[in-house]
């Protein structure tokens, strides 16, 4: 595709998005703005575009080139229109929206320090967390801003080695808890949550608390993938154990399934667990719910020699991190 073809394309495109603004009667200024802004954005943002210009053996490196221009221009553009809706209209309810996709775009540019710059403004604010949000680049169910903006604060901090400033960053999620309707995106959420932890103890050389915030989630419980976890995990205790010691010990917790009551406001329920290196681990299946011991049995023995963290402690050549 050639340069003229590129710039033809993203014009067109442009062209086409700004018509939609004619369908619609009255809009504000500062959602002109916001709109204008978003189109520019979501569309240097798209994986299936940035695929295809910036990595695909069919566009010739000059086009190439002139695609990651154009990307970087449309990005400026979009972070200019945001600015001066947040100068124009500061009381604006786009305002929050504006200030969080800014800093998405810095981060686009590889801008980290005005990126962090951003985030923190974020969380200097006060964003409803749990409110729906706005049309905006990032398509979520609610807000999170704060949340969302700690967490990047803990990359980047991650980024710069600054492992104690990563910690004091995701002690605030506490503060700023992540938001949603839906079981399997807490469960990713903790998953995520774990290996910041994580890799701020490895970072400050502690890695018993390490191990200790990824347990938890070494077993597959059908809600989120957990392969990082157990690979990085593994990694820890193989430096630290024979493989022959640690599969024993591995083995020797699934003999002895433990039973407990969580108390979780106003009601309490029991989970089976058990015990790896001192860490419980919650066995989470519909299965053992059953009255039947040989069912709950072949249940656990499932759970146990299924799991990711087994075939690594055997080898299996399947599992390798990719």
């Amino acid at each position: 595709m050639r340069k003229k073809e590129v710039v033809f394309s993203l014009s067109l495109w442009l062209l086409f998005g700004c018509s939609l603004f004619g369908q619609k009667k009255k809009i504000d200024q500062d959602d002109v703005l916001f709109q204008q802004a978003v189109l520019f954005q979501s569309f240097v943002e798209d994986e299936l575009v940035l695929d295809y210009y910036l990595y695909s053996d069919s566009v010739m490196e000059s086009t190439k080139e002139l695609a990651v221009e154009v990307r970087k221009k449309m990005l400026v553009k979009a972070i200019d229109l945001y600015d001066t809706l947040l100068e124009e209209y500061p009381n604006s309810s786009l305002a929050i929206e504006a200030l969080y996709n800014v800093g998405y775009a810095q981060l686009t540019l590889q801008e980290y320090d005005k990126a962090k710059e951003t985030f923190q403004r974020i969380i200097a604010t006060n964003p409803n967390d749990k409110g729906k949000r706005k049309k905006g680049v990032k398509n979520v169910s609610y807000g999170n801003y704060k949340n969302r903006a700690v967490k990047e604060l803990v990359v980047l901090a991650l980024k710069d080695n600054a492992f104690q400033k990563a910690l004091t960053y995701l002690e605030l999620t506490k503060e700023f808890p992540y938001q949603h309707f839906c079981g399997n995106a807490y469960a990713e959420d903790d998953i995520y949550i774990s290996l910041l932890y994580a890799k701020c103890y490895i970072g400050l050389n502690q890695p018993d608390k390490a191990i200790e915030v990824l347990l938890p989630n070494l077993l597959e419980n059908g809600f989120a993938d957990n392969s990082e976890v157990v690979h990085f995990v593994f990694d820890i205790l193989k430096s630290r154990y024979e493989i022959e010691v640690l599969s024993d010990y591995y083995k020797k917790s699934f003999e002895n399934v433990q039973i407990k009551k969580i108390k979780e406001k106003n009601y309490e329920y029991e989970v089976e667990y058990i015990t790896f290196l001192g860490i419980d681990i919650v066995l989470q299946s519909l299965a053992l719910s059953t009255d039947q011991e040989e069912r709950r049995a072949q249940e656990i023995n499932q759970m146990y020699s299924k799991s990711l963290f087994y075939k690594l402690l055997n080898g299996d050549k399947g599992s390798v991190k990719r």
